[in-house]
């Protein structure tokens, strides 16, 4: 999977979950501002958690898809659209060749993230894919997005990533979702006939 940067935002950069261990010989963890968000996104393409995704900062990309792929968005609210046309944040999307992705400024927060199913396939630098703009080490060769750039996704995802889309897909299946349930300390604030049907019954 491919996708071309027509427009790289002020400030567009590959980051992972960070790369840590390496304070003593000069270089910071750098890694996703909005940790939760980066994950968010790989989880909703079905990505590890520490795979690469784009993080954008106040104001986002242009880009134009090569191949078939999936995409989601997490973070600060961006107005993504697809060929024109708005699409959701926090939801994995289908986009296809020829197909234009388009981020706008921040309408909130300050930074945004874009996964793609299989993560960003850039060269792994003592453990992290993360760009640490400082050192020059990282994402696309030490430095932000350009535009023309091509980036592509790691083309076999692992397996325990690949099982996980797997296992989605049988709970979408399905209108019933598995849910825990279980007494909590203030359980007493309700009526006791109120727990059988509670326990009982499928939450959907």
């Amino acid at each position: 999977m491919s996708i071309q940067i027509l427009s790289p935002g002020p400030l567009t950069t590959v980051q992972d979950l960070g790369r840590h261990g390496y304070m003593k010989d000069g270089f910071s963890p750098s890694g996703a501002m909005d940790a939760r968000a980066a994950v968010t996104a790989n989880l909703l393409v079905g990505n590890d958690k520490n795979d690469a995704v784009l993080e954008m900062t106040l104001m986002g990309i242009t880009a134009r898809v090569l191949d078939r792929t999936v995409i989601a968005f997490a973070g600060g609210d961006f107005s993504p659209k697809i060929n024109g046309a708005a699409v959701p944040m926090m939801q994995a999307i289908a986009v296809f060749p020829g197909d234009e992705i388009a981020m706008g400024f921040a309408a909130s927060g300050c930074r945004a993230y874009m996964a793609v199913r299989g993560g960003i396939d850039v060269p792994l630098v003592m453990g992290s894919r993360s760009t640490n703009l400082k050192a020059r080490v990282g994402g696309f060769e030490g430095r932000k997005l350009m535009a023309g750039r091509f980036f592509r996704s790691c083309l076999f995802p692992r397996r325990k990533s690949r099982a996980a889309i797997f296992r989605m897909r049988r709970i979408l299946k399905t209108e019933v979702f598995p849910c825990a349930r279980f007494r909590a300390p203030r359980t007493t604030a309700f009526r006791r006939r109120r727990f059988p049907p509670f326990f009982r019954r499928n939450i959907s």
